[in-house]
């Protein structure tokens, strides 16, 4: 069985160089969580539906550092998003999973949702008002 930073590293594969959901889908546990300032699934299926809407829209990550310790591997990087109108935001992301049974099982994503909600705010709803007048 491959240990916690292996597995986490297979999932930004899919996630962020193939964009393969399919793949992704082989890495999470059926009750995978999902945890971020805007967002939150539960369940694999909630959590696949999240990664369709937003994969399209992804450019890159770079990882900037990475610590494991034992089964939970937190990851620093910048994420590079296109936006609805082709523009693209960088967003500092410290990303905690929590890997068991070699499938990611928890997933919870610190940053500043700001420029992120204001891109995005079509997609967001009604929430989006609400979260940028919270975050100012």
């Amino acid at each position: 069985m491959k240990n916690a930073l292996e597995v986490v590293n297979l999932f930004y594969e899919a996630t962020n160089i193939k964009r393969d959901v399919k793949a992704i889908a082989e890495l999470v546990a059926a009750d995978m969580a999902f945890v971020g300032p805007v967002m939150q699934t539960a369940g694999a299926r909630e959590y696949l539906a999240l990664l369709e809407m937003f994969l399209p829209t992804h450019v890159e990550t770079r990882i900037r550092k990475q610590f494991e310790a034992g089964d939970d591997v937190c990851s620093i990087y910048d994420l590079v998003q296109r936006t609805p109108t082709g523009e693209q935001i960088t967003v500092v992301v410290a990303d905690w999973i929590r890997v068991v049974n070699g499938k990611v099982a928890e997933q919870r994503i610190y940053y500043d949702p700001r420029e992120f909600v204001k891109a995005y705010a079509a997609q967001l709803g009604g929430a989006a008002g609400v979260l940028c007048e919270r975050a100012e």
